[in-house]
């Protein structure tokens, strides 16, 4: 629950500042190309989970308004899990993308080149399901290619 909700955290925080927290941000692109049935091994410390944490235990206690949206990207993103494990053809199409990106040497998992195939392989595929997740935020962010980009993968 913590990565769902650190994912979608920093994604409200992108669409709302065009900047999120660094350190979460990277742990969440790592967890995308580990392979591990082991949650110490995709994200090796607490550190790599801060944000998805302090975003659980702020909904949990306070349940403000401000949680709104991170709640509502949260509950889409598990809808979104339950309808792609029925669709084997897209899982499959995700994973070989996956795969190859992974195999870039010349490009990082961060690169900005990375961040836009993912999102290319967001809206080909998952992008494709319904509904589809409408990330609200300043327009300035949402419609800057790298945050959106970004906002995707």
């Amino acid at each position: 629950m913590a990565s769902i909700f650190q994912t979608t955290a920093l994604v409200h925080q992108l669409a709302s500042t065009g900047q999120c927290d660094n350190h979460s941000n990277k742990a969440s692109l790592n967890s995308i190309v580990s392979q591990s049935d082991d949650v110490d091994e995709i994200f090796s410390s607490p550190e790599d989970l801060r944000v998805g944490f302090e975003s659980l235990k702020t909904l949990l206690e306070k349940k403000p308004i401000s949680m709104q949206n991170i709640m509502l990207y949260s509950t889409a993103l598990i809808n979104l899990e339950k309808k792609l494990m029925k669709k084997p053809q897209l899982l499959t199409q995700i994973s070989a993308e996956i795969d190859h990106i992974k195999k870039q040497d010349f490009f990082d998992i961060h690169h900005s080149n990375s961040i836009a195939r993912l999102a290319e392989l967001y809206k080909n595929t998952l992008g494709s399901l319904n509904p589809t997740i409408m990330v609200r935020g300043e327009q300035i962010y949402l419609t800057n290619r790298h945050t959106a980009n970004h906002i995707r993968a």
